[in-house]
């Protein structure tokens, strides 16, 4: 065969293809309807199922870049805030007085941890271990908390000494003002020992209970976020609040614990669940663990709690952004807002 004789073969190849191809649109375009996606499923599924494919790995593959090109700046949780309430303006506005954020840089604000000690809820044991797991994982780094949860959170680790965070100015004027919250430091081995007493009263099983305390004690060796450790503990807590959350919906969950408290400043008792007293002013040994930020008018224009509640803000002890959480308090405290 010629040269010429195998290009007229090939041209002949490619009208027969055109042919085709114009006879399948003709056909398709003839069917509707349920037909219609019939003809294309039995012909072309093949190719379907294969875009299928590959659209879902391009999306997760942009996902997981889009994932690690983000940098969280600041990621905080309002506990027992309004959920109904709106976070966008406050990450607006603590943009704004920041300076703005690059490309891939982000605020978080949650909302949705709706803690009350001592509650015999299965929704509080929810919200205990979804807090657990925030800390653990070293994501979460800061915390706004009303008055009768933040001894139960500051006893249990937490939340880190600000002593050697704020400056001895600001020790010196929130001291005046009556808005540090001093507390004793927290003795995780003893909380870990005595709770795991208490769950095998409570849970006659006991592993729920005591699976999520040994989960939050590691704690205190303070691993360092982004380790293979860290990612176990977090690991570690986030089974914990699956299986509560399964023991819940099976009825056996166990109840959530309650404490005996002081009285509370005003000389009524306090909420159950919390575990020691806040006081303004230090007694021997006391640490500052939070400020409070209620009274500073700024909290009180995004409508996150009512008017009359006492609200403190904490940093968590493994942040991995201590310097914008403490700017976080100082825009909460209406320093050099415009």
């Amino acid at each position: 065969m010629t040269d010429e004789e195998k290009k007229l073969e090939r041209q002949q190849e490619k009208e027969e293809q055109r042919e085709k191809r114009r006879q399948e649109r003709q056909k398709i375009a003839s069917l509707h309807g349920k037909k219609r996606l019939q003809y294309l499923w039995d012909y072309y599924k093949v190719w379907l199922v294969f875009l299928a494919i590959a659209i879902v790995a391009v999306n997760i593959a942009v996902t997981i870049v889009r994932g690690l090109m983000t940098k969280t700046l600041l990621q905080v949780s309002a506990l027992s805030a309004d959920y109904s309430a709106a976070g966008d303006q406050m990450q607006e506005d603590f943009s704004s007085y920041i300076g703005g954020l690059k490309k891939h840089e982000e605020l978080s604000f949650d909302l949705s941890i709706d803690l009350h000690p001592g509650a015999v809820t299965q929704a509080e044991q929810v919200a205990d271990v979804k807090l657990q797991v925030q800390v653990s994982s070293g994501t979460l780094d800061a915390v706004l908390v009303p008055d009768y949860a933040f001894s139960y959170i500051q006893q249990r680790g937490m939340l880190m000494s600000l002593d050697d965070v704020l400056s001895p100015d600001e020790i010196e004027t929130y001291g005046k003002a009556g808005d540090l919250a001093y507390a004793s430091a927290p003795d995780l081995q003893a909380l870990s020992e005595q709770d795991a007493s208490e769950a095998g009263t409570l849970d006659p099983e006991g592993e729920s209970t005591v699976r999520t305390i040994t989960a939050l004690s590691s704690l205190k060796n303070q691993t360092e976020p982004g380790t293979e450790a860290a990612e176990a503990e977090a690991k570690t807590v986030a089974e914990t609040a699956a299986n509560t959350e399964a023991e819940s919906d099976s009825g056996t969950a166990a109840p959530a614990r309650s404490e005996s408290l002081p009285e509370a400043e005003n000389g009524t008792e306090a909420p159950s669940g919390q575990t020691a007293e806040i006081h303004s002013t230090p007694s021997a040994g006391e640490q500052i663990y939070g400020v409070r930020v209620d009274d500073s008018g700024i909290l009180s224009d995004y409508a996150w709690y009512p008017t009359d509640q006492k609200v403190y803000f904490g940093i968590v002890s493994n942040t991995r952004h201590e310097d914008m959480a403490l700017t976080y308090l100082h825009y909460l405290k209406g320093a050099n807002n415009k």
